[in-house]
């Protein structure tokens, strides 16, 4: 039902910049790189938990598209593209075991976004909308050895798992004007995403855990046509 709304959304906003970016002469787009930081997912106690949850900041990059509907609103498209995050989770069961990940989200976002009156060569804006989410997984496996043990074998075969989802998305721009056509654009995005059915291991005893809060600040450097 989610993916449905969140669908309708972006395809409604392409249908309305479509003839809009047509027949305006301000559009513009921007690349630069960004960071991915994720929040504490919630709390497990089960023996089979990963100790540890998948936290860390990512580099990547943004890229974006975008055309003013009004002086007030425009609509973008953006590419959210990082580095994988990189985590050992080690397990306390009666039989010892890592299980390695190596996990990004791929955001591909149609925004809306709402100007404020330029002041100083600099514009803020404030923004909201839809993204589709590529959830991308690698994981390996360990065993300890024996029972109790410290000592672990090495690495399985890596398992690859893909899925999609959706998210909210919510932010700010400000706009730092360096010529007539080019801008400096420092970004905030809170993606709040919908995790659904959760990446498990090729035995599925251990499941990795995801937040469902996504954070990233990024700098674009924007050209308007």
């Amino acid at each position: 039902m989610k993916s449905a709304v969140i669908g309708a959304i972006l395809l409604t906003m392409f249908l309305i910049v479509a003839p809009a970016a047509a027949q305006s002469t301000r559009v513009y787009a921007g690349l630069g790189g960004m960071l991915t930081t994720t929040q504490p997912p919630e709390q497990c106690v089960e023996p089979s938990c990963p100790k540890a949850p998948l936290l860390g900041t990512a580099f990547g990059l943004s890229a974006e598209v975008g055309a003013a509907l009004t002086p007030r609103f425009s609509l973008s498209f953006e590419l959210g593209f990082p580095e994988r995050f990189e985590t050992v989770h080690e397990t306390s069961s009666k039989t010892r075991r890592r299980d390695e990940h190596r996990f990004r989200d791929v955001m591909y976002s149609g925004l809306l976004h709402f100007h404020f009156q330029e002041r100083d060569r600099y514009q803020w804006a404030v923004l909201a909308g839809g993204t589709f989410v590529r959830q991308d997984d690698v994981s390996r496996t360990a065993n300890a050895v024996a029972e109790f043990s410290d000592v672990f074998r090495l690495y399985g075969d890596a398992l690859r798992q893909t899925n999609w989802t959706v998210a909210f998305t919510s932010g700010a721009d400000v706009a730092v004007r360096l010529s007539r056509r080019v801008d400096m654009v420092p970004q905030m995005r809170v993606h709040i995403v919908h995790r659904g059915r959760p990446f498990e291991s090729r035995d599925g005893l251990v499941s990795l855990r995801l937040s469902d809060v996504v954070l990233r600040p990024a700098v674009d450097l924007r050209l308007t046509f």
